[in-house]
């Protein structure tokens, strides 16, 4: 649902080309800009140096406002290289979906020239599905979110129906939990809630269920928060980010009975995630807050 692509700076030189090439990235258009190497953004700056000065400054500020399209990844870079033969040379080691590059080196499947690319007639590597039809079992529901999960400061998993007790709910979410730890040692999210209802009544065994089957998922001291809302005003399953949200069809647990039941996972835009999570914050003006507040920590 969500490819990372590797974007060549130099194709970001005027304000015209940086426009339209964000306009085309973000979790919602499934297409997320690869932050190689770290200092993409300062090779942004210097492919624009040519460009006239109000040009220059927009690009310049616009740059601060990309980070939520951006992933993160391990690499190896060789400065006494160009970005194009560094970017080939990751993509062997570890694929992207596809490199938008100045031009075309003849033997890289999955490279785009960016001047060549008409989003009316897209290549079939620059068309990334915002809506996917999966098997209802733990591996391809975390699939789904790796990405997101792997890069996030905040995530909220909704789901009415969960318990810390069920197998269903704990298998998918201890993969969800993995991806979040997949990110080695860069910094963990500040947040990770799972937002619930109120439709199991037993606190304490709530807590304990937490304990016993929650606990030794979660990575060294992270902590996750459980809050629970009046059921009757759930319905929606969802895992929001700060970087983008999908919604799931069906629910957050695995299909223990009838391995072969598909769900369908859409990708939310941005402004739809952003209410999203106002609706599940301290602040929510839509549902009511129980006051049941759980936490475990790792």
């Amino acid at each position: 649902m969500l490819g990372e692509f590797a974007l060549d700076p130099t194709l970001l030189g005027n304000w015209r080309d940086f426009r339209f090439f964000m306009s085309q990235f973000g979790a919602e258009h499934g297409r997320l800009i690869s932050r190689f190497p770290k200092t993409w953004k300062s090779m942004v700056k210097q492919a624009a140096q040519e460009a006239e000065e109000l040009e220059f400054l927009r690009i310049v500020d616009a740059l601060e406002r990309i980070d939520q399209v951006m992933l993160v990844r391990d690499y190896d870079y060789d400065k006494s290289h160009e970005w194009l033969r560094n970017a080939i040379d990751e993509n062997q080691r570890r694929p992207f979906h596809a490199i938008v590059s100045c031009k075309n080196d003849g033997r890289t499947a999955n490279l785009i020239v960016g001047s060549d690319l008409d989003p009316t007639n897209p290549p079939e590597l620059w068309v990334v599905p915002t809506s996917v039809h999966i098997l209802r079992t733990s591996v391809e529901m975390a699939s789904c979110l790796t990405a997101l999960l792997s890069q996030c400061n905040q995530v909220l998993f909704i789901d009415p129906y969960f318990g810390p007790g069920k197998r269903k709910y704990c298998e998918p979410l201890k993969r969800f939990l993995a991806a979040i730890a997949s990110r080695g040692k860069r910094r963990m999210p500040g947040k990770i809630e799972y937002h619930t209802s109120n439709q199991d009544k037993g606190i304490a065994r709530f807590q304990q269920d937490l304990e016993q089957w929650i606990k030794p998922c979660l990575p060294p001291t992270v902590t996750l928060t459980v809050v629970r809302w009046n059921q009757a005003e759930m319905h929606n399953r969802y895992v929001l980010t700060d970087r983008g949200g999908v919604m799931f069809g069906h629910g957050l647990d695995q299909d223990d009975s009838r391995p072969t039941r598909y769900d369908t996972v859409s990708l939310l835009d941005e402004k739809t995630c952003s209410d999203l999570l106002a609706d599940y914050s301290d602040q929510s003006a839509k549902l009511t807050w129980l006051s049941d507040t759980f936490s475990v920590t790792g």
